[in-house]
């Protein structure tokens, strides 16, 4: 499910460092901040009007989580089991080549369990992303006569966007539920956050001409 604000804020690059401390610091996701395809910081893009910007920023916020596939678990399991009591006759028989026999099976399964024990636990990504676009103005700004100290390049700027927020999953392997209700609860958890957010820093229309 995707959820979409319109917004009105100050700078996107205030706006997006908020999301980016929401995501790390608080939920404790992982940011990818080498990769353009999982995070992109908001540039303004000058267009041919005068005192318009453009901007586009995205986060894809990855929590990692393993799996077990329980087929290749069981199987590793039976198999080392078997090979273990394959090497418990070998020293039960009297006879070389069967105590041989025996112990080159044995050791193979055992080898073979252990290799799909290894291989059964498969890590998969899941994760919240959340992409912001839209133009930026420069606006005169007035200090107005109770707060003489306000910063006026705060309001210098006034930003015009979307956002989008959506869910992101691993295709190759399925989300466990209890991986699935923690992104459903953190799902939430940023939904409401980003409304204080983006009530936070809105810009006070008093100090704009």
């Amino acid at each position: 499910m995707t959820q979409k604000w319109d917004f009105v804020v100050g700078s996107p690059q205030t706006l997006f460092r908020a999301i980016e401390d929401l995501m790390r610091e608080e939920l404790h996701y992982t940011l990818s901040f080498g990769n353009p395809n999982l995070y992109n910081y908001p540039k303004l893009q000058q267009t041919g009007i005068t005192n318009v910007a453009t901007f586009e920023g995205w986060i894809k916020a990855i929590k990692v989580f393993t799996v077990r596939k329980l087929g290749l678990l069981i199987a590793g399991i039976v198999s080392v089991l078997l090979g273990l009591t394959l090497g418990i006759f070998a020293v039960l028989f009297h006879n070389p080549l069967s105590t041989i026999a025996f112990l080159i099976v044995g050791i193979a399964l055992i080898i073979i369990g252990v290799i799909f024990i290894r291989r059964s636990p498969k890590k998969g990504q899941a994760g919240i992303s959340v992409s912001i676009k839209g133009e930026s103005y420069r606006v005169s700004t007035s200090l107005g006569k109770d707060n003489v100290k306000e910063d006026r390049s705060k309001y210098g700027i006034v930003s015009e966007g979307r956002m989008y927020v959506w869910e992101e999953e691993n295709v190759e392997i399925n989300v466990p539920s209890e991986i699935k209700k923690v992104l459903d609860m953190d799902y939430e958890r940023i939904r409401a956050r980003l409304n204080e957010i983006l009530a936070k820093y809105a810009p006070n229309p008093a100090y704009l001409i």
